[in-house]
């Protein structure tokens, strides 16, 4: 039950990362380009500063977060349900049935 949760996870952090990587930076130049602010020097600073400086690398750690905080988790179910329960025994009369074919 917890494999589908995982890749959902894995797919969320995946997926931000990607619009972190690929598409902040034309975010970015729609926002000033929208904004007329690129008419006047210096005046797009504050937010290239907001959206590069700080709200790309936020994105890509919390991608990082994500993926790493989800594998943990996996792991961690992992290794309790194995440790947990042992693997069922045969009896010796369905052995002897395996050996017999």
């Amino acid at each position: 039950m917890f494999a589908g949760r995982y890749l959902w996870w894995m797919l969320m952090g995946i997926g931000i990362f990607m619009f972190a990587a690929l598409s902040l930076d034309y975010i970015t130049w729609l926002t000033i380009q929208l904004s007329g602010c690129g008419d006047m020097a210096g005046a797009c600073e504050p937010a290239l500063r907001l959206i590069s400086g700080v709200l790309k690398p936020a994105c890509i750690w919390t991608a990082i977060g994500v993926l790493f905080t989800a594998t943990l988790l996996r792991l961690h179910t992992d290794r309790s349900s194995l440790s947990g329960s042992s693997p069922p025994r045969r009896s010796s009369s369905s052995l002897q049935r395996m050996r017999q074919r």
